[in-house]
């Protein structure tokens, strides 16, 4: 894939592994390779775990992840179609009402539940992670579709880091 969708080299020390074919998300491989194997992945999302092989491992931990591996795909899962539709944001850029600096720094802002924040300036950032990129930021306007996508991660064990609520219950808006 090096020169394909800007990817420039490839990192040798990761492994990605796709378990979405498997019927689980890979937040649920992640739990199982935890409690069942005791391996811990990098990091996961909706249809991947991501493992580092570093210096520290040897062929002997490689291959316990690789059992482990094998051991995950023998096992019967449902099979969970994932809309890809419902995993990606909607087409076009956020609308930006004030500067990111006005926003971030408005001294009139006040919380609100997640749900209620729709049609509203944002006072902090919403950043799904994995990637770790901004879908909103201090300034944006959230929309319906940027609250759908938001709830659809976490209703899948995605992480939204950004926000004041790690729970993202509640989101800070600036008051207008």
């Amino acid at each position: 894939m090096i020169g394909v969708n800007n990817i420039f080299a490839f990192d040798s020390s990761k492994l990605i592994v796709r378990v979405s074919d498997t019927g689980l998300s890979g937040y649920e491989a992640n739990s199982i390779l935890s409690d069942q194997y005791e391996i811990e992945a990098e990091f996961a999302d909706l249809k991947h775990v991501i493992f580092s092989i570093t210096v520290a491992d040897t062929e002997l931990t490689v291959d316990k992840l690789l059992d482990a591996l094998h051991g995950l795909i023998s096992q019967k899962h449902q099979i969970n179609n994932y809309d890809d539709s419902s995993i990606k944001p909607r087409n076009g850029l956020p609308r930006l009402a004030i500067s990111l600096r006005d926003a971030y720094f408005a001294t009139k802002t006040r919380t609100v539940p997640l749900n209620e924040a729709v049609g509203h300036i944002l006072a902090e950032s919403v950043m799904p992670y994995p990637p770790g990129v901004p879908l909103l930021i201090p300034g944006e306007i959230m929309e319906q579709r940027h609250l759908d996508y938001v709830q659809n991660l976490i209703e899948n064990g995605n992480t939204i880091l950004g926000t004041e609520d790690s729970s993202i219950q509640t989101v800070c808006i600036v008051n207008a």
